[in-house]
């Protein structure tokens, strides 16, 4: 009986001492018209280290989950008017539930070469999916003056390499519609967080390549 009173109070005194390391953390990072709010804790002996639970907020978009000594862990849950849209499991990297992405027209693989390959279906790769994009999106792109004047609509088409280390690079645009909107659509997009998990074929991570798109509507009043 003695050795477990011992070893329970060790235990709690432990579980107590470790809660009084962490450091609660608000942090807010401005992306152009945006505010990122992220809530957090961190060691008190390392303040690069998160751990515990994480919540962030871009305006009516939400995300919730734990990290465990700078990682993401266990399940994580993305909301926007507090409905949950997907949820993703760190511990097996694979998502639990989603939605299909409007904004990805097509995936194509690339090779070791890094030559076009198979084109596969066009699901999302993008924790928080498209609300998270569509809330930055709406909030912060700019019809071109040049385009109104002129009466250009359409769909602008970019293009970007997902790494198999979950990285986007190379981003540029493929369409031609001209008068400033593909530049205006491949700002904003390189403005939305780069939250996304690598495509695995066969169980092994690889490189791709996405096209996103959005359509630029004038509303006549």
């Amino acid at each position: 009986m003695k050795s477990l009173l011992l070893g329970t109070c060790f235990s709690l005194i432990f579980s107590f001492s470790f809660a009084q390391a962490l450091k609660k953390v608000t942090k807010k990072t401005k992306i152009d018209a945006c505010t990122l709010v992220e809530k957090y804790q961190v060691l008190k002996s390392d303040s690069e280290v998160k751990h515990g639970d994480y919540s962030a907020q871009i305006l009516t978009y939400t995300e919730k989950g734990q990290y465990n000594l700078g990682k993401q862990s266990g399940i994580w849950e993305f909301s926007r008017n507090t409905e949950v849209h997907q949820k993703f499991d760190f511990s097996t990297g694979k998502f639990l539930s989603d939605q299909p992405s409007k904004f990805i027209k097509k995936i194509i693989l690339q090779d070791n070469n890094d030559k076009p390959g198979k084109e596969i279906e066009a699901k999302n790769f993008y924790l928080g999916g498209d609300p998270k994009m569509l809330t930055i999106v709406k909030k912060c792109l700019k019809y071109p003056r040049e385009a109104m004047e002129n009466n250009v609509m359409g769909e602008a088409l970019l293009s970007a390499t997902l790494t198999k280390e979950g990285e986007i690079i190379n981003e540029k645009a493929e369409s031609q519609l001209g008068f400033g909107l593909e530049e205006e659509w491949l700002r904003v997009f390189k403005l939305i967080p780069p939250t996304w998990v690598p495509i695995m074929v066969n169980g092994k991570p690889v490189d791709a390549k996405l096209y996103f798109r959005f359509k630029f509507t004038l509303v006549t009043i």
